[in-house]
């Protein structure tokens, strides 16, 4: 709806206003999915490492994907809403 409104505004300063605020909708939504990719590759990152080492019995494991999975619930519950409140200060 806001490209239409950048390109079809009754008025230049509508339209140019209108594009502002496309740009600055589309620079939030690519950093906001870059976080996401640097938190979830961190993560991975971890689980992969405690994975390959040596000697790892099945209660390690069970135990490693455990706490992945918690990293991964906090970091839906808990920091999408501390990384919404950093952006919008």
């Amino acid at each position: 709806m806001l490209e239409s409104m950048a390109y079809k505004g009754s008025s230049n300063s509508i339209c140019g206003k209108v594009n502002g605020c496309l740009i600055v909708i589309k620079f939030f939504k690519f950093i906001f999915i870059l976080y996401l990719i640097y938190k979830i590759i961190r993560i991975i990152d971890l689980f992969y490492c405690a994975l390959q080492q040596k000697s790892l019995h099945i209660l390690n494991v069970i135990n490693i994907i455990l706490i992945t999975k918690i990293l991964i619930q906090t970091l839906k519950d808990v920091e999408f809403y501390s990384f919404y409140i950093y952006v919008n200060i």
